[in-house]
């Protein structure tokens, strides 16, 4: 089966990355960094702020299992000043986590979802009924993944005619070249024999690798893909998680108490590109880094749309334009732009899929953070408040987990390629680069 390449899709992704902020001042310069250590094979993924300020950074194999199956997941505590106070391990391959209101630790992962207290004490772990539901059913598995497979066998198809065509059309054209005595050919002719040889080469290495995975190998990747937990978000009453779809390939959020129980389905068919999707519970609504349609989406706690805002960079509308304020009346009163104070337009997400993560505060800001390091900040009505900053990084579409401190005075960035979190602040521009503590190893 022909996949477009990392490489070929970094170098698209860097094409047509997010515009860069050239006239839009940023309000939090960078700081400082906290480097995070990984060990035998395991890496900074993603991260969280508790509600006392601390930084919960997540090591773990990376989702596609390229850091190896066996290394193991943990935990990394930082304190404001960026030093390493804690750190645990985490019994099963861990992939996203949260804070809950009371400063607990959730971990999701491998179909698992776990709650820590501070100190690395389990308290409650499950796996999720959905998901053991789902996997367990090992029927409905296949007549998916045999679905998949005639899919994928008639795209093949189409596309295989498509490249028979060509590479007959090539084939043609190098005859007739060839048909010629060697002193008749010019020197550009000699030139196009030689790219035409080239271009078959190619065309033969490509036929090579059209091939359909067998029912067993997509059950495999159904299931894999089934038990990945993409995110985690805590509200006083509830436990949100994001995981795939049990069908097709969008993601679904289940919604659960504190004692996991009452698991429930309240959305369904989300889009998210590269495997990601965040979801962040603000009160009683649900605000969704919907990063294939270049915007947030705004819902509430039973998966009743509210309105959305953002929009693709590149076009004139403002970003409040496209908000669909008219569906809600928020009960409490968002962050207003200071009098006299004319509206900045956001100049809109870029790249083939952003916003791809969320943050929001209680004094109902949304922080968002995209792929090529670019973090904005919106009300949680959709008004553009303006650039927060812009971090260096390296890779294409990944997770850029983004959190604020309730003051608004510090934000924090996951540099994923870096292994680092990036501190951006709006009073602490000159500090130096806080190293991580010197624990070595989880616990």
């Amino acid at each position: 089966m022909i996949r477009l390449s990392r490489v070929a899709f970094s170098l698209a992704v860097i094409l047509i990355g997010s515009p860069l902020c050239f006239g839009s001042e940023a309000s939090h310069p960078q700081s400082r960094e906290i480097q995070v250590k990984g060990m035998e094979g395991s890496t900074l993924q993603t991260m969280t702020l508790l509600p006392d300020g601390t930084v919960a950074a997540l090591v773990a194999p990376s989702r596609d299992g390229d850091s190896g199956e066996n290394a193991p997941s943990g935990v990394r505590l930082y304190d404001k000043a960026g030093a390493e106070i804690a750190t645990w391990r985490v019994d099963f391959h861990a992939q996203s986590i949260a804070a809950g209101p009371n400063g607990h630790v959730f971990v999701g992962g491998d179909g698992q979802l776990a709650k820590f207290d501070t100190d690395g004490t389990l308290v409650a772990t499950i796996e999720l009924p959905h998901l053991k539901a789902a996997l367990g059913d090992t029927e409905k598995l296949r007549e998916h993944a045999t679905q998949m497979q005639q899919k994928q066998e008639e795209q093949q198809e189409q596309f295989r005619t498509q490249f028979d065509d060509q590479k007959k059309d090539l084939e043609e054209k190098l005859a007739e070249l060839r048909a010629k005595a060697e002193d008749d050919l010019t020197a550009v002719e000699k030139r196009r024999i030689k790219r035409f040889e080239q271009q078959l080469e190619q065309f033969e290495e490509i036929s090579a690798s059209f091939q359909v995975p067998s029912v067993d190998d997509l059950m495999k990747m159904l299931t894999d893909r089934l038990r990945i937990i993409n995110g985690v978000t805590i509200t006083e009453t509830d436990v949100f998680v994001v995981t795939g779809a049990t069908t097709g390939f969008g993601y679904s959020v289940w919604r659960m108490d504190h004692q996991f129980q009452n698991s429930k389905q309240v959305l369904g068919e989300l889009r998210g590109c590269c495997g990601q999707m965040d979801v962040r519970a603000h009160g009683d609504e649900l605000f969704v880094a919907e990063n294939c349609g270049h915007r947030v989406g705004r819902y509430s706690r039973d998966g009743e749309p509210l309105g959305h805002f953002g929009q693709r960079a590149g076009r004139t509308a403002a970003v409040e334009a496209l908000s669909v304020k008219s569906l809600v009346k928020r009960k409490s009163k968002p962050a207003e732009t200071a009098a006299g104070e004319e509206q900045e337009e956001c100049p809109g997400f870029g790249g083939c899929c952003n916003p791809m993560n969320v943050w929001v505060t209680d004094d109902n800001l949304v922080y968002t953070a995209e792929s090529e390091g670019i973090i904005r900040c919106f009300t949680t009505e959709g008004d553009y408040r303006g650039l927060i900053g812009q971090a260096r990084l390296t890779g294409g579409c990944k997770n850029v987990a983004v959190a604020a401190s309730q003051d608004g005075n510090t934000v924090y960035f996951c540099d994923q390629p870096g292994q680092k979190i990036i501190v951006l602040s709006r009073d602490d521009a000159e500090a130096e680069p806080v190293e991580a503590g010197p624990t070595a190893s989880l616990q």
